[in-house]
């Protein structure tokens, strides 16, 4: 039994040789080629007559009972083409899916050769009918077994690190080894059985993990891979959603922690606000907008009452000034505040608090600046309208 890579070596040396004396022979007859076989009807090119008779000569040879070395030696001396498939172009294909598995699993293999082998099956008219069906039906085979394995044996951010080299390995053999067209069904191949039978589970395991420690880059990876699931960005956006309203609530509910509440519901928002923007499409990704929206939302009413009086108690502190605080940070803080303000839904409780604040910091005069309090009027006309703000317009008049 001749050793299977030693088979497949053969098989180039014989395609070598084969076009380099058709070479020879066309440069030979290229006047005849040129001006007699062209304008026949029925006539192949000298070129393409010697790849029918190759193929033909791979397929007699499959079914001779001669050793393969020397039906490799008559397919040299003959030739073939479009014959029917079935004799040594099934072995050469089987051997060519060796050589590829192999280096899939890390293997060092003669590229020059599998190269070689892949181009000879295009020249034959082998590469679509018999070799992309068979390479597609073992590319499905093997990424299904090793998602599972990787799956058990990786942390979800191993994971999709080794789904990228795997999507970024198989458009380089499109360019090295395989015809190009082949890239759009084999990257599809690996999506639909490395990738997207675990997508719900790398979220489940890792999106909160990931969250928490504000791994913007990997964040970035889960989307954009799971992104390639049909349904996938859905299933990011309700994570996003979910840890949104989880994380959110927890902050809003923790009675020991309610005088830093505004602080630290403006951090988090800040973090959310940077994973939409970093990793989660930005802007342009609607479905992830709103749900950073519903999620604030829901979070900040679990007590309805108590952030809309936090919040008014946090403007005023800004408003009366802090040591070693510029009026352009207070500004910046004051926008922050008006973000969690949209989502605050008992609007006439922060009115009451703000009202009484406002009374005081200009009755006592505490306000650490007039530009800052009518600017802040200002913010929340332009958020609830004039008649929100109409009696706290009034007390600058009756101040003045």
């Amino acid at each position: 039994m001749v050793d299977q890579a030693v088979f497949l070596q053969r098989v180039d040396d014989v395609w070598q040789d084969h076009c380099e004396h058709m070479l020879t022979i066309r440069s030979i007859f290229l006047y005849l080629d040129r001006s007699y076989v062209m304008q026949m009807q029925g006539l192949q090119p000298i070129w393409e007559m010697g790849l029918t008779l190759f193929r033909l000569q791979l397929a007699a040879q499959g079914r001779a009972a001669g050793s393969v070395a020397a039906g490799a030696a008559t397919a040299g001396a003959a030739g073939g083409g479009r014959g029917a498939g079935g004799g040594l172009e099934i072995k050469i294909i089987k051997g060519v899916l060796v050589l590829i598995e192999r280096q899939r699993n890390g293997e060092s293999v003669n590229q020059a050769l599998l190269r070689s082998l892949i181009r000879m099956l295009g020249s034959l008219g082998l590469y679509k009918p018999l070799f992309l069906k068979a390479f597609l039906e073992d590319t499905e085979r093997y990424f299904a077994a090793e998602g599972v394995k990787k799956m058990e044996s990786l942390d979800v951010v191993g994971f999709l690190v080794h789904v990228e080299r795997r999507l970024a390995e198989a458009g380089e053999a499109c360019v090295t080894h395989l015809q190009g067209s082949t890239k759009k069904a084999l990257v599809g191949a690996i999506e639909t059985r490395l990738l997207t039978p675990h997508v719900t589970a790398l979220i489940e395991k890792g999106f909160v993990s990931l969250m928490d420690a504000q791994r913007v880059e990997d964040l970035r990876r889960m989307y954009l891979l799971c992104c390639r699931k049909v349904g996938g960005e859905g299933e990011v956006k309700a994570a996003f959603n979910a840890y949104i309203r989880r994380r959110g609530a927890e902050l809003v509910s923790d009675e020991a922690r309610e005088k830093e509440m505004i602080e630290y519901l403006l951090e988090f928002k800040g973090k959310c606000d940077n994973v939409l923007m970093s990793a989660l499409g930005g802007k342009a990704n609607v479905g992830c907008v709103n749900a950073l929206k519903d999620g604030f939302e829901f979070a900040v009413n679990v007590r309805p009452t108590r952030p809309a009086e936090l919040l008014a108690k946090f403007i005023d502190v800004k408003l009366k000034g802090e040591k070693g605080v510029s009026e352009v940070e207070v500004e910046g803080m004051l926008d922050k505040a008006m973000v969690l303000f949209r989502y605050v839904g008992s609007k006439d409780v922060f009115e009451a608090f703000y009202k009484k604040d406002l009374a005081k910091r200009l009755l006592l005069g505490r306000s650490a600046s007039a530009d800052l309090e009518k600017s802040m009027i200002a913010k929340l006309k332009a958020e609830c309208g004039a008649t929100f703000t109409n009696k706290l317009e009034g007390m600058f008049k009756d101040m003045d």
